[in-house]
């Protein structure tokens, strides 16, 4: 895409509102004390009439003009129930026929249009860095810039970074029909944005985090909010298996974060976090399953956790010693182990079905995955005691997944009696939790959207097996080797390279996809050497205003590469050399090393030695002269005295030998050992061995 195409681009930049403005004003509004959770949408209909004033407007009109003007949808009933409550304090007047506001309504009535226009800039704004971006990271891709990117911003926020919270908790329609998978080409685009955003540019990526906040808020607005205030202490929060995945860091340090945040925010409003025991089973047995993709990667295609493993540097030691301390690790975080409940035969569901519909729309690959989720769903069914009411401080219990999937097939069992769902998303709780209190923790939606963004650059497990398929079969034929399968099916690179080949749609993988794939791998490492070689060329067409003069340049840049290449083998070998020499040269004051602490050690031993002889020689001449008693020892009292004491030392020792006390040796051991040390240490100085 050239600079043309670009200015093309941002002349059709909407001069309309989306979703993105809407949360934002929302957001701006919000107000974390007020009386009732559906007062804060309050500013956005007594702006609207003030726009109005003194003309009347219907409960409906009120809701589409604010739609038009804002992107957001406000059902009419929480429309209806704002307009009574606004009655109520005076603030508007009228009836279902028209509703106006009042002088006092008119005070308080914000300039809503002033904050549209403000947060339209900022749409424009991220338009504009999204076209730079498409440019840049898609050139091939033109088609996607005539999107209503706007638009598909917010309506990603509210697809994956901002739960569906209508869908996940409620069990009402979304989008895409039951039974089939919408590809939408355009959400992993978004999600490259996304994440370009979060490392490259913190203004930018601001205005979507605002956005975000909102669209939380928004969503909530479906829910019943008057619950709120509510401690969660009654609930039990059951960690599936990749959900407990992200909190152990094996999905990457932005999946990590945004868990952890979110269950520190469940556990601070009270939710007591659990782990089922065959739940840590399946997850031992991913960690086995890491730990031989780790021995070879050959034959089997390799899953994000087994990805991360390998980017981090992890042999299969490093995932066993996991492994073995995964209990402990749960346990630190403050997430209790339990059994199943006992009561199987009670409370009892439909299983089979529940199975059924587990396949229908999860479509599991593993049949021992689906036995795991079936069993972790059948367990908060019982733990319910075969029912729970509509609010999630009062359902008892919820299986937290990352799977919309599981959540949607967990509503379809027949005469199930739960108004809370068995199971929601780990997104939708956070929401819920976060609009909750949001001052408490006012990074979690800034989290939840790097999270969804990295989230969403992996392709999904269909798309994956498809692709896996054709290279298995590429591969069966030689029309790809064996090591270039691998990269193809065991590599991060051979990831990222399928998902900007097909944009994550599975209906683009074809026979020829790999190789496709296989082409860009080696474009992106031949690009720099490319790159050089565009520039070389330019420079000598540039440098050449003749035939003579490009060949004369071509010659010396020639030489010029010779001359550096033979430095370059000259440099290299001499580093060889140098490297050999400083290895023999270590190799050399080691021995040495060693050789003066033996000496040392010897030597010690022997000065000791020698002293306690002297010293005992002493100690015996002075206890045989006390034995003879001699005449003149009398006259000499001192002399006495010392000869009765060392009698006395020779005798001590003598009885502390008997008594098995140790020996004079074993006693002067450790002063051995540090003179020793001592002595070492001069002579490693002589031999300028040890720093001083």
């Amino acid at each position: 895409m050239m600079a043309t195409d670009i200015a093309v681009l941002r002349g059709k930049m909407t001069e309309t509102s989306s979703a993105l403005v809407g949360f934002a004003v929302l957001r701006a509004n919000y107000i974390a004390d007020a009386p009732s959770y559906v007062d804060n949408f309050r500013g956005f209909i007594l702006g609207v009439l003030a726009e109005h004033s003194p003309s009347t407007l219907t409960r409906e009109s009120i809701a589409t003009e604010i739609h038009e003007k804002f992107g957001i949808n406000i059902p009419d009933l929480v429309v209806e129930k704002i307009l009574k409550r606004a009655k109520r304090t005076k603030h508007i007047q009228g009836d279902v026929k028209g509703y106006s506001l009042t002088t006092s309504g008119e005070k308080i009535a914000p300039n809503v249009t002033s904050l549209r226009d403000k947060y339209l800039r900022q749409q424009r704004s991220l338009e504009e860095r999204f076209y730079s971006f498409l440019s840049v990271e898609f050139p091939d891709h033109a088609e996607l810039a005539s999107t209503h990117i706007a638009k598909e911003l917010g309506d990603y926020l509210e697809r994956h970074a901002i739960p569906v919270i209508a869908s996940s908790v409620a069990g009402r329609a979304i989008v895409r029909p039951e039974n089939t998978r919408t590809e939408r080409p355009f959400d992993y685009v978004i999600a490259r944005f996304v994440a370009h955003l979060y490392e490259r540019d913190d203004v930018g990526f601001s205005y979507l985090e605002e956005a975000a906040k909102g669209a939380i808020l928004s969503a909530v607005i479906t829910l019943d909010t008057s619950s709120f205030q509510n401690s969660l202490s009654s609930l039990h929060v059951y960690l599936d298996t990749p959900v407990l995945i992200d909190l152990l860091g094996y999905s990457g340090e932005a999946l990590e974060r945004a868990s952890k945040q979110l269950i520190e925010l469940a556990r601070s409003q009270g939710a007591q976090l659990r782990v089922f025991e065959h739940t840590l089973r399946e997850m031992e047995g991913v960690l086995r399953s890491a730990e031989a993709f780790s021995k070879s990667s050959r034959g089997r295609d390799a899953r994000p956790i087994d990805l991360y493993f390998q980017d981090q540097g992890w042999n299969s030691a490093d995932i066993l010693l996991a492994s073995q301390k995964l209990p402990d690790a749960v346990e630190a975080m403050g997430i209790k182990l339990v059994p199943k409940p006992d009561t199987y035969h009670a409370f009892g569901l439909d299983e089979e079905k529940l199975e059924i519909a587990l396949q229908e729309f999860v479509g599991y690959r593993s049949a021992s995955t689906r036995e795991f989720d079936l069993e972790s769903l059948s367990a908060i069914h019982r733990l319910r005691r075969g029912r729970s009411l509509g609010a999630l401080d009062r359902c008892g219990a919820v299986l937290l997944t990352d799977n919309s999937d599981l959540v949607r097939a967990s509503r379809r069992v027949e005469g199930e009696r739960h108004e809370w769902p068995l199971a929601m998303t780990d997104s939708a709780l956070a929401g819920i939790i976060w609009a909750r209190s949001p001052s408490v923790a006012p990074d979690l939606p800034r989290n939840m959207i790097v999270a969804s963004a990295y989230a969403g650059m992996q392709p999904d497990p269909s798309l994956w097996s498809n692709y896996v398929h054709e290279v298995g079969l590429l591969e069966a034929r030689g029309t790809v080797s064996p090591d270039e399968a691998v990269v193809l099916r065991s590599t991060t690179v051979g990831r990222n390279a399928l998902m900007d080949e097909t944009l994550g749609r599975g209906s683009a993988v074809t026979s020829d996809s790999p190789l496709a794939v296989l082409e860009r791998l080696r474009n992106s490492i031949e690009e720099p050497i490319q790159v050089k070689l565009r520039n070389r060329e330019t420079s000598e067409a540039m440098a050449s205003a003749s035939a003579d003069t490009a060949a004369a340049a071509y010659i010396e840049t020639s030489e010029v590469v010779d001359r550096l290449s033979g430095e370059l083998t000259y440099e290299r070998s001499a580093r060889t050399e140098a490297q050999r020499r400083l290895r023999e040269r270590e190799e050399a004051d080691n021995r040495r090393r060693k050789e003066i602490e033996a000496a040392a050690e010897r030597h010690s031993k022997h000065l000791l030695r020698t002293l306690v002889w002297v010293i005992a020689a002493c100690l015996a001449g002075l206890s045989v002269v006390n034995l003879a008693n001699p005449e003149w020892l009398s006259e000499l009292p001192l002399l006495k005295n010392a000869v009765w004491g060392a009698t006395a030392i020779v005798g001590i020792f003598a009885v502390l030998d008997t008594m098995g006390q140790g020996t004079v040796a074993q006693w002067i051991k450790p002063v051995e050992s540090k003179l020793a040390d001592k002595l070492a240490e001069r002579a490693l100085l002589r031999a300028n061995l040890l720093s001083t």
